[in-house]
């Protein structure tokens, strides 16, 4: 990776770019990790007048059908709460995690049936090691 003065990434051909290392974890254990921990805190901010360039062609993966922090409320007379959820970009197959386990489901969408109270962490991979992670409580 190379950096500017400021500590910032930037392109290699940038002006007092220097080159640097920094130990990451794998990313498939980003969502398990402390903020300070995660990928994007140990690599810094990229510099906007030299950012780096992009590495990786694959769109980002993006989860939808529930938001980090939500509050799912169960309707009156319900015992569970039906989430449909659903990935976009991405690359290849996917693994759902809820709370650490691995679900059986393996595509781009999934349907999580939830019927205990309190905190849950869902989290999908994809095949180029990409993650998105949700963290949400059911009342």
């Amino acid at each position: 990776m190379w950096r500017n003065e400021h500590g910032e990434r930037v392109a290699a051909d940038c002006p007092g770019a220097r080159e640097s290392q920094v130990e990451v974890w794998p990313l498939p254990l980003d969502p398990w990790l402390p903020a300070s921990e995660r990928r994007r805190a140990r690599l810094g901010p990229a510099s906007e007048s030299c950012p780096p360039l992009q590495t990786q062609d694959t769109a980002p993966l993006v989860l939808s059908g529930i938001r980090d922090g939500a509050v799912i409320k169960r309707l009156p007379g319900e015992a569970r709460v039906m989430l449909p959820l659903q990935t976009s970009g991405g690359e290849g197959r996917r693994w759902w995690f809820i709370n650490g386990e691995p679900l059986e489901a393996a595509g781009a969408r999934t349907t999580l049936m939830l019927d205990k109270p309190g905190e849950w962490q869902l989290v999908v991979m994809d095949e180029a090691g990409q993650t998105a992670a949700a963290s949400f409580t059911l009342q």
